[in-house]
């Protein structure tokens, strides 16, 4: 219940009477389960509702949840079909019960679907306050047992590498190599953490691509971007290597991103200003002549989602990563004519420096 105590401090300290999430990953973090519709955390010490659908994952709710009172909403039957209750309709009973329906009530609004946000708001005279950054600094820092758990989900996503990697040669598909992916992690008893990125020859200037029908050939760039969920807790790496010989276009952007990633690295520790690490490994791409390639931020947070804050951008100058934050560190190049090149890696900040957790091979040429 620790979690939810510093919650609830944040909850008291803002003048709040109750926080509601209708999203998956907070409901987890601070329930222990996925499956539920809601959490409503008081912040006078009752404990925490979790609200949960009938046949929808009541079962596993009720096996995982910690020091929670579930309640557990059966379908009515009516017009000759089955109906749910709506997910605001019953967290408005909830906080009619509570007698809070005339009170201040955080929610992520961030996470929050409009229709939700609007309908909580139409129906009572609630003070609806934002609590979605301070949510998040409570998650930024993991635990000695999230950090494990980060860890084998790096594990299980290095294994899922080594079998596309395996598997690749000219006239295999992005689609295939993929799917090799995603069957070592389902076989592994993980969950994939993302869709994963195959991209191949000119798909690889396509930062987000999605692998379809295109087969290898020898000489093309392949980024490969996969990441696994282990109870609950993700892993995000990306490799790139060539399938027989690079050229000598291909060799420099692949050794400006590593650089720029060793850097990147390098400055990481606690208290750095996530801008700062962003600028270190921008400055390397930018001095190789490849700025304009480089289109995304160089890495963001990892936990239970796996992209949350803090972001490594040159936009976030106010932000300071505290020891404890596992972060990617991801530069890339893109370019239409040569191709694309990413690497990255899981990284634990600590208070002296950095802690690398992905440690599969960087290595460019597959014979």
């Amino acid at each position: 219940m620790t979690r939810v105590n510093a919650l609830v401090r944040v909850l008291r300290a803002k003048n709040l009477d109750a926080v509601v999430f209708i999203d998956k990953p907070n409901i987890f973090f601070f329930s222990g389960t996925e499956y539920a519709d809601a959490l409503i955390v008081p912040s006078n010490g009752e404990k925490p509702i979790l609200l949960v659908t009938y046949g929808f994952g009541d079962f596993e709710a009720h096996k995982e949840a910690r020091g929670c009172a579930i309640r557990v909403y059966r379908p009515v039957y009516r017009a000759g079909a089955y109906r749910f209750k709506k997910t605001v309709d019953r967290v408005l009973e909830v906080l009619r019960e509570l007698k809070l329906e005339k009170s201040r009530i955080a929610v992520c609004k961030e996470l929050v679907n409009q229709t939700f946000y609007e309908e909580l708001s139409k129906k009572t005279g609630l003070e609806i306050v934002d609590l979605t950054e301070d949510v998040y600094r409570l998650r930024m820092v993991k635990t000695a047992d999230e950090i494990e758990k980060i860890k084998e989900a790096v594990r299980i996503a290095e294994e899922a590498l080594d079998s596309v990697l395996s598997n690749l040669r000219e006239g295999v598909t992005e689609a295939k190599l993929a799917a090799e992916a995603y069957y070592v992690v389902w076989r592994k008893g993980a969950r994939p953490a993302f869709d994963f990125i195959v991209a191949a020859g000119r798909n690889s200037a396509s930062a987000h691509h999605q692998p379809g029908d295109y087969k290898v050939k020898r000489g093309d760039l392949v980024v490969i971007d996969l990441g696994a969920r282990w109870k609950g807790y993700c892993s995000d790496i990306t490799r790139t290597v060539c399938l027989g010989k690079p050229s000598s276009s291909q060799l420099e952007i692949y050794e400006a991103v590593v650089e720029a990633q060793k850097k990147a690295i390098s400055v990481l520790k606690g208290g750095v200003e996530a801008s700062f690490v962003d600028k270190e490994a921008r400055k390397v791409i930018e001095e190789r002549g490849y700025g304009d390639c480089f289109t995304h931020s160089t890495g963001h947070g990892i936990g239970v989602e796996v992209h949350e804050p803090p972001r490594l951008s040159v936009v976030n100058k106010e932000v300071k990563i505290p020891p404890g934050t596992v972060v990617t560190v991801e530069p890339g190049i893109y370019h239409p004519n040569i191709g694309g090149v990413r690497v990255e890696d899981d990284v634990l900040v600590a208070k002296d420096g950095a802690v690398v957790l992905s440690r599969y091979p960087r290595k460019l040429v597959l014979s």
